[in-house]
């Protein structure tokens, strides 16, 4: 049998782990994750991934950022290696949500979204005028 072979972009792979991951937490959110499943390591490798794959170009991370959001305010663990890895990415990946990022400014995740909306404001202050 011929074998296929898969060839997929760093920012693809992590995108898919990324997916993988955020897959389970959507279960164990819901509470249908048995006892016996682990995933204690997931928001992390969800917010690293999706990140990554945003600084790889890809437009469907970009469109998942509102659920590292989610993440960052249902595990906030993740809120240090979030802000630093989100801080190697060029702020203009963040624009399109500055809307929602802005509507967290008075709650307990402007420790996530304060830095970024920050970095627009220094080189795009027009993104943030309404």
């Amino acid at each position: 049998a011929a074998q296929r072979t898969i060839v997929m972009t760093t920012g693809e792979a992590n995108l898919e782990l990324a997916k993988f991951c955020d897959k389970y937490l959507h279960i164990k959110e819901d509470g249908e994750l048995p006892q016996t499943c682990v995933v204690s390591e997931f928001p992390q490798t969800v917010v690293v991934c999706l990140l990554k794959a945003m600084q790889e170009g890809l437009s469907e991370a970009r469109e998942r950022f509102p659920r590292l959001l989610q993440i960052a305010e249902l595990y906030p663990d993740v809120i240090d290696v979030f802000n630093k890895k989100a801080a190697e990415i060029p702020c203009w990946m963040f624009i399109l949500w500055v809307s929602q990022m802005t509507a967290l400014l008075d709650k307990k995740e402007v420790v996530v979204v304060g830095p970024l909306l920050m970095r627009i404001a220094e080189d795009y202050p027009q993104a943030l005028i309404y």
